[in-house]
């Protein structure tokens, strides 16, 4: 059994936001896909029962840094076979919200505030916060390189991530 480790922490919303700044001209702009309505863990029951729903056996498992995996079995398949079916499943579910408004990047940076504070609390190094100005400028030009897990190694990194994500069903 395979577990794909769906990343869908702030750090994923980071990178989907980073893949937002190209704008086709309007007469080639495809249509919006629809964005999914629902938590982190209702993704990824609908990630898993595609996969079912493909004939494969899939689960939602949490994963030892409090995240969620989809963990399915492939039999048969190359590891490049099954990232294939999985985008396919990704491609029939609407879209995972990403944070794009002023609003939603606000809420980001206080969760990555807060999740920053608890990993120094806990005794570890982090880089250092950022102003929310800075931040904002840094989303503008999806160039956010502020990630507070960034010094966090081996086995200990888990039980921090797990203790210092502030809610893992919040998209951001």
């Amino acid at each position: 059994m395979r577990k794909v480790k769906i990343i869908l922490t702030i750090w994923c919303s980071l990178l989907l936001l980073a893949g937002c700044t190209a704008v086709a001209p309007p007469e080639q702009s495809p249509t919006p896909r629809e964005t999914f309505k629902g938590t982190r863990s209702e993704y990824m029951q609908e990630m898993a029962k595609c996969l079912r729903d493909m004939g494969y056996e899939a689960r939602v498992v949490e994963a030892d840094d409090g995240s969620y995996e989809v963990e399915y079995a492939a039999p048969g398949l190359s590891v490049d076979e099954e990232d294939d079916l999985f985008q396919k499943c990704e491609n029939q579910i609407p879209a995972a919200p990403e944070p794009v408004t002023e609003a939603d990047l606000r809420v980001l940076y206080d969760h990555m505030v807060e999740q920053t504070k608890c990993i120094q609390a806990k005794g570890h190094k982090t880089p250092p916060i950022p102003s929310w100005q800075s931040f904002l400028e840094m989303a503008k030009r999806s160039d956010i390189t502020w990630i507070p897990n960034e010094y966090l190694e081996g086995s200990e990194s888990n039980e921090v991530m797990k203790a210092c994500t502030p809610d893992p069903d919040l998209w951001w």
